[in-house]
C-alpha cells in the first residue's frame, strides 16, 4: 500500500512538471520546411535562415537565443520576421530572445512550425560553423521553453543546428564559364 502511494505522488509529480510527455525540438534550418542542414555560401553574401519547431502540441510563443557561426564577428542579423505568417512580435534581448508567434499554431505529429526567419550578412572574412537555437538563460538555463495556447510553459530540446560553410570561389564567375563545366 505505501509503495503504491509513493508511486503515486512520484508520478503525480512528473505529470504537474512543465513539458512532461511534450514532444518538441527547435532547430536552425535553410528552408521553412525544417529538413535542410547544411547552406553553402560564398562570403560576402546575404542569407536566410529559419527557426522552426517540430512539435505535438498547440504553441503561442518560444524563449530562445541563437548561438555560434560568428553572430556579431563576421555574420550580422540584418532582419527578420517572426512566426508563421510574420505577424509576431519580437522581444529581443542581450541573452536571448521571445518569439510570439502572433497568432495559436496546433502543430499534430511533430508537423514543422516556423518560429523566425532571420537575414543576416556574411562579410568577406565568414569561414562559416554551426548556427544553433539554445536556452535562453534569463528564462530556463537548461532548456528551450516554449508556451501553449493555454498559457503553460513547457521545455523544449533543442536541434539541429544549421551549418554554413564557406566554399572558396575557384575561377571565373560568369554564367559562360559555369555552363562550360558541364560540356
Amino acid at each position: 500500500m505505501r509503495r503504491s502511494i509513493v508511486t503515486a505522488l512520484v508520478l503525480l509529480l512528473l505529470a504537474a512538471s512543465p513539458g512532461f510527455g511534450q514532444d518538441c525540438h527547435l532547430g536552425v534550418y535553410a528552408d521553412p520546411q525544417g529538413t535542410v542542414t547544411l547552406l553553402y555560401v560564398v562570403p560576402p553574401v546575404f542569407i536566410e535562415f529559419y527557426v522552426v519547431a517540430r512539435l505535438d502540441d498547440s504553441v503561442q510563443s518560444f524563449s530562445y537565443r541563437l548561438a555560434g557561426a560568428e553572430i556579431g564577428v563576421e555574420m550580422f542579423l540584418v532582419g527578420g520576421w517572426w512566426g508563421p505568417q510574420g505577424l509576431g512580435p519580437h522581444l529581443p534581448a542581450l541573452e536571448g530572445e521571445t518569439v510570439n508567434l502572433g497568432e495559436c499554431v496546433a502543430a499534430s505529429g511533430g508537423e514543422a512550425v516556423v518560429v523566425a526567419r532571420y537575414e543576416a550578412l556574411c562579410t568577406a572574412g565568414y569561414t562559416g560553423g554551426d548556427l544553433c537555437a539554445e536556452p535562453y538563460p534569463e528564462v530556463d538555463p537548461e532548456h528551450v521553453v516554449y508556451e501553449s495556447c493555454d498559457g503553460v510553459s513547457h521545455s523544449c530540446d533543442t536541434g539541429p543546428c544549421l551549418y554554413i560553410e564557406e566554399v572558396l570561389p575557384t575561377g571565373s564567375r560568369s554564367w559562360g564559364a559555369v555552363k562550360s563545366l558541364y560540356r
